[in-house]
C-alpha cells in the first residue's frame, strides 16, 4: 500500500513497531508525535509535545519521544497517545534505540557528549557513557 499521511511541519524520524503494525512519526517543527497504522496508513492519534519531539522508537506499550528543546525523553501510551512520563535526559537528546527485550533505552545527548541509558519500566536514568563529539544516533546490535 502506498498513500500520504499528514503529520505536520518536519517529519523528522519514522519507528516501526516490533509487530510491523504501527509507525511512529516525530514531526519537529509540528510539535508533535503520530501514531499511525501501518497497513492501511490510518491516523491512530497525535500528542501535542512543544519540546521539539526529535527521534520516537517504541518501547513494549510505548512510545519514546526525545524532546530536544527541553533535554528529555516523554513516554507516550502507544494504544491512546496520552503522554504518561518526562524524564530529564541531558542538552539534546536525539536518536534513540531500545534492547531487544525492551527494558532499557539508550539515548544520544549531542550536547553532552554521551550516551544516557534508561530503565523503560521504571522511567529513570540509570547510566551514561561517553560517546565522543556530539553524538546524534545510537545503533544496537545483538550478539
Amino acid at each position: 500500500m502506498t498513500g500520504r499521511v499528514d503529520v505536520g511541519a518536519t517529519a523528522e524520524s519514522v519507528a516501526l513497531s516490533g509487530d510491523r503494525a504501527l509507525l511512529a512519526v516525530a514531526a519537529r517543527d509540528a510539535g508533535r508525535v503520530a501514531l499511525i497504522d501501518a497497513v492501511d496508513l490510518t491516523l491512530r492519534w497525535t500528542t501535542r509535545l512543544p519540546d521539539g519531539p526529535v527521534r520516537v522508537a517504541f518501547a513494549g506499550d510505548q512510545v519514546l519521544a526525545s524532546l530536544a528543546l527541553s533535554g528529555s525523553l516523554a513516554f507516550l501510551d502507544s494504544k491512546t497517545g496520552r503522554l504518561t512520563g518526562v524524564i530529564p535526559i541531558g542538552a539534546l537528546p536525539d536518536g534513540i534505540a531500545v534492547d531487544s527485550d525492551r527494558s532499557l533505552a539508550y539515548v544520544a545527548a549531542v550536547g553532552d557528549d554521551m550516551v544516557a541509558v534508561v530503565d523503560t519500566e521504571r522511567r529513570r536514568v540509570v547510566g551514561q557513557r561517553p560517546a565522543g563529539d556530539g553524538p546524534s544516533g545510537v545503533l544496537l546490535v545483538n550478539r
